[in-house]
């Protein structure tokens, strides 16, 4: 069967709903910018497979496509509990939490999580330069604040008598110590970019969670003989199927 042919896939697929491919005929549609189709296609693979990593991505993408950031961020995220190491993933999420306007802590964690794996992805560096500027400008403003409202000095007086007469009546209270929020170390910039899946990454993902690491050692052979395709990233998916051979005992 060929898989760039979408005919093929089609018919396969009407025959076969449980086919662990079904995130590939899912790409091919929204690739051609039919969400419907595509959003189809992955109800019915996920159905049969609730868990296959590759379509819950597509179904991410698919809900990007069409706006609906919410839905994406859930698949994202059960993609990164089934899979921690799921590096596209984590991009994606940054992408879309970034959207929804999360917190600094949130988006935070998905950035240092995304330099674990790459220390020197620039989208990460640049994100967590602008989020510690951020944090760093509202302690001032806090400050200022605080200045511009000042006690009467009568009241003031007040507050001190009563404090130090209840500090005669009860021993003093430790104050809790605030830990400080974890900084990102600063880390050498790299040319590593790691591009999103396209279909031939979606096949690759799809041998890969099904073991077939020969076949998905093949495909990328294949997409290395083409034009215009991230050398880098086939290169990055190479090595990472290597080791799964090599963990395996299979090379």
């Amino acid at each position: 069967m060929d898989l760039t042919n979408l005919e093929h896939l089609e018919f396969y697929f009407a025959d076969n709903f449980d086919t662990t491919l079904f995130p590939v005929l899912s790409e091919h549609y929204l690739l051609s910018e039919d969400l419907d189709r595509a959003a189809q296609v992955c109800e019915i693979g996920l159905s049969h497979d609730k868990d296959s990593l590759p379509g819950l991505f597509l179904q991410a993408r698919v809900h990007m496509a069409r706006k609906d950031l919410k839905h994406a961020e859930l698949c994202l995220k059960k993609i990164i509990e089934l899979d921690p190491s799921f590096f596209n993933a984590y991009l994606l999420l940054a992408e879309v939490q970034s959207g929804l306007k999360r917190s600094q802590a949130i988006l935070m964690k998905c950035y240092n999580a995304i330099l674990e794996m790459d220390p020197g992805n620039k989208r990460a560096l640049q994100a967590i330069g602008k989020l510690k500027k951020k944090r760093s400008r509202k302690p001032r403003k806090k400050q200022q604040a605080a200045k511009a409202i000042k006690p009467k000095p009568k009241k003031r007086i007040k507050k001190t008598l009563q404090r130090k007469q209840v500090a005669k009546k009860s021993p003093p209270k430790k104050r809790a110590m605030r830990k400080k929020p974890a900084t990102a170390e600063a880390v050498a910039l790299s040319e590593l970019e790691v591009s999103p899946k396209l279909a031939t990454f979606t096949l690759v993902a799809v041998l890969k969670s099904q073991k077939l690491y020969e076949q998905a050692l093949e495909v990328l052979a294949k997409m290395s003989s083409k034009q215009g395709v991230d050398k880098k990233r086939i290169a990055k998916e190479k090595k990472i199927i290597m080791d799964l051979l090599k963990s395996s005992g299979s090379a």
